[in-house]
């Protein structure tokens, strides 16, 4: 806050009115024009007061807004991972299965086969062991 002495106010006063001791209305007009100053000079600052506050909370919002998004981004992130993850198991699954599969059908194809090729071992050898059974019995 600016004071102001009586000397400075009276050499104010002579340089304005280029005189000195104009008079006591001319005194008393600067004086409330002083006052005045003096009161808006008060209301400035209280309403840069008014507006630090202000702005001190708008800061505080950006800030929490700001923590808000990224925190919904993070979890946006994390369930697109998620999904990711998901459809590869599911991917991989499905491999498995038809590995699985395949492997079972060429395990069941073998098996047959070598059924066959026993059954008609097995045709054979009676006939074997019967010609051996005779040679023994002569």
């Amino acid at each position: 806050m600016m004071f102001v002495t009586e000397r400075k106010l009276r050499k104010v006063i002579e340089e304005t009115l280029g005189v000195e001791g104009s008079g006591e209305k001319k005194v008393l007009g600067l004086k409330k024009e002083i006052d005045e100053r003096e009161k808006q000079i008060t209301s400035l600052k209280k309403d840069i007061g008014e507006l630090e506050l202000k702005k001190g909370l708008e800061e505080k919002e950006i800030k929490h807004l700001v923590k808000m998004r990224e925190e919904q981004q993070n979890i946006e992130a994390t369930k697109k991972e998620l999904e990711m993850q998901r459809k590869y198991q599911e991917k991989e699954m499905a491999m498995q299965t038809r590995f699985h599969n395949d492997t079972i059908s060429l395990l069941k194809e073998g098996h047959d086969k070598l059924q066959e090729v026993y059954g008609k071992i097995m045709e054979r050898l009676p006939n074997v062991n019967m010609h051996i059974k005779r040679n023994e019995e002569v």
